[in-house]
């Protein structure tokens, strides 16, 4: 039997080492786990028996809290429920939760306690410790209706080239001499994308297989996901690409969060 393909995705956190890994696989099966991007040393949260979208979620600044958007099939109901939960990272035990029966988008963090969702039932107007922004800032362009995609990326440094003839968006990220670029395809509901990384205008590694790319700026490398596998690549000439971790070959397991 063929073993299920496994997927990455990571949201770094902005104010320390902290991040968080969504490793997806089988399809709908999605493990959550913390990284210590200072020792590359990984932790366990929880598993989701469902789907989470990567481009409608987002972790703190702190990396304290995980702001996601899930779908899971009721079988007695017979239909997807759609919901917006707000955890404490690396679990997704809600200590906020919101259901629908139509597909939501999920949210975005503007700091530690504010944050922005797509749809909010209006009977829910406040909570404690977070303040909901009723609009994310205007946007230069908006992909499909990933308007998450587009404020989370500039948010964090990227810079966007409209290609709209192409019906695509283009996005570079620079770190010293390097270029990181970032290509995202519209296609129905689902952002297909390929990276690459450039010095000057020469190009050092194709990013074509790559689920999630980003610079790691303290430790002066780049970080990727390819073939369910995290990589790193120190900025210097000469450089080889080095495992930080393989996540192949992990299997759901029920776990409690501490809270």
């Amino acid at each position: 039997m063929t073993p299920p393909v496994t997927k990455l995705h990571v949201l770094f956190a902005s104010e320390n080492d902290s991040a968080l890994v969504l490793r997806r696989g089988p399809v709908n099966q999605v493990a959550v786990l913390s990284w210590n991007r200072a020792r590359d040393t990984f932790t366990l949260g929880q598993w989701l028996k469902g789907r989470i979208d990567e481009n409608c979620c987002d972790l703190s600044p702190d990396g304290k809290h995980f702001l996601y958007q899930a779908k899971k099939y009721e079988p007695e109901a017979g239909y997807a429920v759609f919901y917006t939960v707000m955890s404490r990272a690396p679990y997704l035990k809600a200590i906020h939760f919101w259901s629908y029966k139509k597909r939501v988008f999920g949210g975005a963090f503007f700091d530690n306690n504010r944050f922005w969702m797509s749809s909010f039932p209006p009977e829910i107007r406040t909570f404690p410790q977070f303040a909901r922004e009723k609009e994310l800032p205007e946007l230069e362009a908006v992909v499909a209706q990933y308007d998450i995609v587009a404020y989370r990326l500039r948010r964090d440094g990227w810079v966007l080239q409209p290609d709209d003839y192409q019906r695509r968006n283009l996005w570079h990220k620079t770190f010293g001499d390097y270029t990181l670029g970032l290509s995202i395809y519209r296609q129905r509901d689902k952002l297909p994308n390929s990276y690459e990384l450039r010095r000057g205008d020469v190009e050092v590694i194709s990013g074509d297989k790559w689920t999630w790319a980003d610079f790691d700026s303290q430790r002066k490398r780049l970080c990727f996901a390819r073939d369910g596998q995290l990589w790193a690549l120190v900025l210097k000439t000469g450089a080889k690409e080095t495992l930080i971790h393989d996540f192949n070959g992990m299997e759901f397991e029920a776990r409690v969060a501490p809270y």
